[in-house]
């Protein structure tokens, strides 16, 4: 039996009975005696009731009474919210946001409390839609109790909310994660398994690019996680673990089974279908992987049984490369199982990507693998002053097109010794475009990319 009970019907049945009152008619106490069909869990508590003149209730002589006893507990609609759902805060002073509303035909909401720590509670006051409240002091995830009590007393059950309270100088980063849980939370919220859509609305036309509506590229949620973990609050762990469930999904979901990963998804539809001509480019599995194996390594999840899905993952999306992708006559991995042309991009991208897995498995095949990759890079695409975008279909000849993406990556992942593709991008690609100062795309310089 719940704790509150607006009601009771009382009916007297002569034959069947299914409660007896003692004989007293004072302090009555009610008892199941027996009951061709038992009551529900809730109501299998002994009831003790006050009859205030059991005359004017029971006949004489009546020995046996049947009581219907309604359960219907003061249950209300309720929730908080800090700061209106902000992730992120720079003082331990916020805003609670309230909303509480009682059954159609309750009593009606009297009062509300508030708690750090859901133990030492606030004085109860009249309820209010906001409320100034103060947080504990120290960076980290807060989290905020609220409960309510209806017009007959009694307190509902907590109801809570989190924000992170960082109170360190760097505005800049804090605003790139909370932009990264809005984007997250635009069709979905909470525990949904889901993807973050890759683009917003452009600002000068209120539209989307073409086709990209709704869009979630591997490689924009494969960042993300990493992000997430790298920063590792522990708001950030559980949306990157959401993130990795959803990749998860899509591949135990996928029409062939065989461990690929599509290059985009749909974040404002059932995540499982993929974006229309979606192929699966080794990069973005290159950086499934990558994200996976992050989460893996330093998520510090206590789930020992989805840390092992998510290696598990991660290693089907190893082996659907390393089995389908490589040239295996001049190094390297192809840009997709179809196509002859090999990516210096993507190749840079398996290297950490295999290099992972043989470090977590200890298995030296993903050690080949990633030579595999890295041989390609800097022995066929490197000419001792800058990397190439990748190869023609013979899968030797370079592509001369001037790009200057894979001359920061390349130096990143393979060290100093291919600083010159720093100076060599730097001259090639800085460009100052409608008031931002930094790099192209490729030698035009018609923007900063």
């Amino acid at each position: 039996m719940k704790k509150i009970i607006p009601f009771l019907i009382l009916s007297i049945i002569a034959s069947n009975p299914v409660l007896s009152l003692a004989a007293t008619y004072e302090d009555v106490t009610i008892s199941v005696l027996d009951s061709p069909e038992p009551p529900p869990p809730s109501n299998e508590e002994e009831i003790t009731i006050t009859v205030l003149d059991a005359e004017e209730i029971l006949p004489p002589n009546q020995e046996d009474v049947t009581i219907t006893v309604v359960d219907a507990p003061w249950e209300p609609t309720r929730s908080i919210k800090i700061n209106n759902n902000a992730p992120y805060t720079d003082s331990i002073s916020v805003l609670l946001t309230l909303s509480a509303q009682d059954n159609p035909d309750g009593p009606g909401i009297a009062q509300m409390q508030f708690s750090n720590d859901n133990s030492n509670w606030s004085i109860p006051e009249a309820y209010a839609a906001t409320k100034d409240w103060i947080l504990t002091n120290g960076n980290g995830v807060k989290t905020v109790y609220a409960r309510f009590s209806s017009q007959i007393g009694g307190w509902s059950d907590s109801v809570t909310d989190e924000i992170t309270l960082d109170t360190s100088a760097n505005s800049e980063e804090k605003k790139a994660y909370t932009f990264l849980y809005e984007a997250m939370d635009r069709y979905k919220s909470g525990e949904q398994i889901r993807l973050i859509e890759s683009y917003t609305r452009m600002e000068h036309s209120g539209n989307y690019p073409p086709s990209q509506e709704g869009v979630a590229w591997v490689y924009d949620n494969a960042l993300a996680i990493i992000a997430l973990v790298n920063r590792g609050y522990e708001q950030d762990i559980k949306r990157a673990r959401i993130l990795c469930e959803a990749l998860i999904v899509c591949q135990e979901k996928d029409f062939y089974k065989d461990g690929r990963i599509r290059d985009a998804y749909y974040a404002n539809k059932d995540i499982v279908y993929w974006a229309a001509e979606s192929g699966s480019s080794a990069g973005n599995m290159a950086w499934a992987i990558n994200s996976l194996l992050q989460y893996y390594r330093f998520s510090q999840d206590p789930d020992k049984d989805f840390l092992a899905k998510v290696l598990n993952s991660a290693k089907k999306i190893g082996n659907f490369v390393a089995s389908r992708y490589p040239d295996a006559i001049n190094t390297g991995f192809k840009l997709a199982y179809d196509w002859d042309v090999k990516s210096t991009e993507n190749n840079i991208s398996l290297y950490p990507a295999f290099r992972q897995l043989y470090e977590v498995t200890q298995d030296s095949y993903w050690k080949q693998m990633a030579n595999w990759a890295a041989v390609f890079v800097t022995t066929y695409m490197f000419d001792g002053n800058k990397f190439f975008i990748g190869s023609k279909a013979d899968g030797l000849t370079k592509n001369e097109m001037d790009v200057g993406d894979v001359n920061s990556w390349g130096v990143l992942v393979f060290g100093e010794r291919y600083k010159a593709a720093l100076t060599w991008a730097e001259n090639k690609f800085s460009s100052r475009h409608d008031g931002f100062t930094g790099f192209d795309f490729n030698a035009d310089k018609d923007g900063v990319w």
